[in-house]
């Protein structure tokens, strides 16, 4: 895998960066750099759960509260969903689940506001999110790693006020 940089210089979380986990030695670097001066939180998040399963869900948003009806979803609070097919604009995109009801349906906050509802078409892809044993809560400039296999990784930023945070993901080759 070639370094992926991702940064990033508003609170929220970035996308996803999908790991290789089958690498036969498997070893991931990561390293977080901060501009001069920045004032933010960030923490490293990865997930098990693979990037390419979805399955079919139905969504209506009332105000900018979206609630998503997904049978045994499994999902908590701060886990993350991708929705695609939604139909609406708000609807579509990358959110963290902001409640869950019960094990049939949770909550996320959408950008817009008003009522939809979403299409026959609607997808979500879930994400169980961890945060990493080390790089979680951090206002300075840190490296860390994962020697077991993750599905992806990612970064969030938990508080903003000024600066940008870089984090570099490097995979090692295995033979």
């Amino acid at each position: 895998m070639r370094p992926v940089n991702v940064k990033m210089s508003a609170a929220g979380s970035s996308s996803w960066v999908t790991i290789n986990q089958l690498q036969v030695s498997f070893g991931i670097g990561i390293g977080v750099s901060l501009t001069s001066g920045a004032n933010l939180t960030y923490t490293v998040q990865h997930t098990f759960d693979p990037p390419d399963s979805h399955r079919t869900v139905s969504l209506s948003r009332t105000l900018t509260a979206v609630t998503v009806t997904d049978t045994a979803h499994g999902l908590s609070v701060g886990d993350s969903v991708i929705i695609t097919g939604s139909g609406f604009a708000g609807g579509d995109g990358t959110y963290d689940v902001a409640s869950v009801v019960d094990a049939n349906t949770y909550t996320y906050t959408s950008g817009t506001s008003g009522s939809a509802t979403g299409s026959d078409n609607t997808f979500v892809t879930s994400f169980r999110v961890f945060p990493h044993a080390t790089l979680a809560a951090l206002t300075s400039r840190a490296d860390g790693n994962y020697a077991f296999p993750i599905q992806c990784v990612r970064l969030k930023l938990t508080a903003w006020v000024s600066g940008t945070a870089d984090m570099t993901v490097l995979q090692a080759i295995g033979r």
